[in-house]
């Protein structure tokens, strides 16, 4: 996530983590045999579908890790100061359903582009200040009392 959401570079983590050359190779090399990189000489790779914008983990190994980051960071929102969390209940048919989630995909692709855009400006060290945000959108059938225990 930190390598093809927030644009880090390896050395960057490496760094941030301190970690080895080597540790650094096998969190690479994972990414590799689960075919979302394509790992190269001396630590280097590529996105195996370019640049991303959007992960869908449905039916891969992310997603068992993608549950768990979340579970961690409704804690973490849960406990800091500021922290939000929003939501409603919603009584649709099955047209309605479809159109709330082409529209939900079609926000998440408007700040997907405005994020790549503000990477490239990174990217080429223009003065301005971002920060991450991590959005998350749940649609299910059930409801929050559907689940209470």
């Amino acid at each position: 996530m930190r390598l093809a959401y927030e644009n880090k570079e390896v050395s960057e983590i490496k760094e941030e983590h301190n970690l080895s050359d080597q540790i650094i190779f096998k969190f690479l090399k994972k990414l590799d045999d689960m075919g979302l990189i394509i790992l190269q000489k001396e630590n280097k790779f590529t996105f195996v579908d370019g640049p991303a914008t959007r992960l869908r983990t449905s039916g891969t190994q992310l997603d068992q890790i993608k549950f768990e980051a979340t579970r961690k960071l409704l804690e973490k929102v849960q406990n800091q100061p500021g922290g939000f969390l929003g939501g409603g209940i919603f009584l649709l048919d099955e047209k309605q359903l479809k159109n709330m989630h082409s529209d939900i995909f079609t926000f998440h692709d408007k700040y997907s582009k405005i994020s790549m855009e503000n990477r490239s400006a990174k990217k080429h060290k223009i003065k301005k200040s971002f920060s991450t945000q991590t959005t998350m959108i749940l649609s299910s059938p059930d409801t929050l009392f559907d689940i209470q225990t």
